[in-house]
């Protein structure tokens, strides 16, 4: 079982300073336990964006090999 959650990160922009954006972690349970699985950086300056790819990867259970793939398709489509 996946368990995919949006991840609040503070980068450095040099333009901007320090910014605020979101990425997303994968955790598997196995053994009892909740690990991490994969992990994608700065997906998006949108909580809201973040954590609605989050809940969809949850609900479909993606597995985490396609975590960047399918960060990467969200973020091209319109």
């Amino acid at each position: 079982m996946y368990r995919y959650r949006p991840v609040k990160m503070l980068i450095r922009c040099p333009e901007a300073g320090i910014c605020c954006t979101y990425g997303i972690r994968c955790y598997h349970k196995g053994r009892g336990r909740w690990r991490q699985a994969a992990f994608v950086g700065d997906v998006s300056p949108s909580r809201a964006f973040a954590a609605g790819l989050a809940r969809q990867f949850s609900r479909l259970q993606l597995s985490p090999v396609h975590l960047r793939d399918a960060v990467e398709d969200a973020l091209d489509s319109p």
